[in-house]
């Protein structure tokens, strides 16, 4: 979807600071800069995906009309827009919006560091599972070639008769 405004929030600044129009949330005097910006971040996803004009701090995403569907839309808005993994059981422990951005918070704030590659060509340890499977194939061949499926079945039918 193009737009005239391209980098514009819904608020229709460009650099995230205002709330979008109509949200009634706490006011910016600085002090939570952090989890304002956050909270801007989510009202704005809240109020695209549910199609509001007024967002209450205190308002349920499904009583706010907000469904399954909504639901996984939402959390993969919030997954794009600040980049942390956030399950879709989330949202439904933390239905109100107040809740859902004050835990989101604690979430975004523990963020794991990246994964990097390791130097070297040193040999690493296996997991528990993958020692299993290497002591049953040095243990006994055709006990190691169950774990492999080297064929399919197609069944033709009626079954349980």
């Amino acid at each position: 979807m193009k737009s005239d405004n391209a980098g514009a929030t819904l608020a229709g600044d460009g650099d995230g600071n205002r709330p979008p129009n109509g949200y009634k949330g706490k006011s910016s005097n600085g002090a939570n800069k952090v989890s304002d910006r956050l909270e801007v971040t989510v009202a704005e996803i809240w109020t695209d995906l549910l199609q509001l004009e007024h967002l209450d701090r205190h308002g349920s995403f499904f009583e706010l009309g907000g469904d399954s569907l909504l639901a996984v839309r939402l959390i993969l808005r919030v997954r794009q827009a600040l980049g942390v993994e956030v399950a879709l059981s989330f949202l439904f422990a933390q239905p109100v919006f107040e809740d859902f951005v004050r835990e989101l918070a604690s979430v975004v704030t523990a963020a794991l560091p990246p994964i990097t590659p390791i130097e070297g060509k040193e040999r690493l340890a296996l997991s528990f599972a993958q020692q299993g499977l290497w002591f049953l194939a040095q243990l006994d061949q055709k006990q190691s070639q169950a774990y492999h499926v080297p064929f399919g079945l197609r069944l033709n039918g009626v079954l349980d008769e």
